[in-house]
């Protein structure tokens, strides 16, 4: 019996170093969005739709009246380049056509401290965003679909509130 086991622990390990890749990453896919933080502090981004029903509103900038239950925000910490949304879309060409009736989607980023610690009400009704991104499949696609924060020279003219700063 222990023979047995032998054999095949050495079937196994011989298993494990013959393959070609051992993929333990997070998976990501080609139509990720991604966000990277350039501040002293953490941050995190969502895209602004209504409720539950995931309908993308702009041009009302409004913040959903309750907190999305499914979005549980991770830090994104200074310097770190994170996928914070999968698109399951064939292209973001698709999703735009499929999803979005004024070529506009919002994104919001807000300091991760305030998510933490502040009441959606008060966010909602104060608007404790750091910034909100109102971009078009082109503004996207200029970005490689990659969001900054504090915004880019690259960003300067698109569409931003508060408005860009330099």
């Amino acid at each position: 019996m222990r023979r047995t086991y032998k054999i095949f622990g050495l079937i196994g390990f011989a298993l494990l170093l013959s393959a070609n890749e051992c993929n333990l990453a997070p998976k990501h896919y080609v139509n990720d969005l991604y966000l990277i933080n350039n501040a002293d502090f953490d941050i995190s981004c969502k895209i602004n739709f209504s409720g539950g029903n995931y309908s993308f509103i702009y041009p009302d900038t409004i913040l959903s009246e309750i907190r999305d239950p499914t979005w549980n925000p991770l830090p994104v910490k200074k310097g770190i380049k994170v996928s914070f949304y999968e698109m399951h879309f064939s292209s973001w060409e698709e999703f735009y056509k499929a999803k979005v009736s004024s070529d506009t989607i919002s994104f919001v980023v807000y300091d991760w401290e305030v998510l933490e610690n502040t009441n959606w009400n008060v966010i909602r009704d104060e608007y404790k965003i750091l910034k909100r991104y109102d971009l078009s499949l082109e503004d996207l696609q200029k970005l490689d679909f990659t969001l900054y924060y504090p915004p880019t020279e690259e960003m300067k003219d698109m569409k931003m509130y508060p408005p860009y700063d330099e």
